[in-house]
């Protein structure tokens, strides 16, 4: 089925021209799998394959198109992976700015852009910079589905982790109550739902299309 795929992907490029945008939806279903299969012998092809992609649709469609963004977004969420911060944070950066700008503060890939960058700006040490974005999308996610709703305590979990690395145990206790979080292992799987990669989330009907 993989050797399938990648033929596939050989003959769009051949018969359709690399920045079609078939090729394109192609080439960047093929990364997402690659990725989520997560083989360590394979983790060499989706960094290329996001990097054209992205360059080929930002040249073809506009740096805001939805695909672009989303094309982005997954990129940076593997130069993150593998420890490219310094290229990841500028990357999610745009894409969260160019999100908000078209799709709204509210929107799903919006949410999970300011997440993501968060999450890089913590691992370089800004958390500062990391807690405005946090309570931005806890206050979208609850006003969106309510507090006690699974994303909305995810989200609020991660804030209130955040606060208490920062020294403000007794603020982090008030958002999220020590009886109310669960440990490190579990709490941290339980705030994966909300920020699941975007072409599970959007893409997700092709993608098991692709994939029978």
């Amino acid at each position: 089925r993989r050797g399938g795929r990648q033929q596939s992907e050989r003959w769009r490029k051949a018969q359709l021209g690399e920045d079609d945008p078939d090729t394109l939806t192609s080439a960047h279903r093929l990364a997402y799998l690659l990725k989520k299969m997560d083989r360590r012998d394979r983790m060499e092809e989706v960094e290329p394959l996001f990097r054209v992609t992205y360059a080929a649709r930002k040249r073809t469609l506009g740096a805001d198109h939805r695909d672009t963004l989303q094309t982005g977004y997954d990129f940076a969420l593997v130069l993150d992976d593998a420890g490219a911060l310094d290229e990841a944070e500028p990357l999610i950066r745009t894409v969260h700015a160019a999100c908000e700008r078209t799709l709204g503060e509210d929107h799903d890939l919006t949410l999970r852009s300011a997440d993501r960058l968060a999450a890089v700006l913590e691992k370089t040490g800004r958390r500062k910079e990391a807690e405005p974005l946090l309570r931005a999308v806890y206050g979208a996610l609850k006003a969106k589905h309510g507090a006690e709703h699974g994303k909305a305590q995810a989200a609020a979990w991660k804030l209130a982790r955040l606060l208490k690395k920062m020294g403000r145990a007794d603020e982090a206790e008030t958002l999220c109550p020590a009886d109310d979080r669960a440990d490190d292992a579990t709490a941290a799987s339980a705030s994966k739902p909300p920020f699941v990669d975007g072409a599970r989330a959007l893409e997700g009907e092709e993608v098991r299309r692709l994939g029978r």
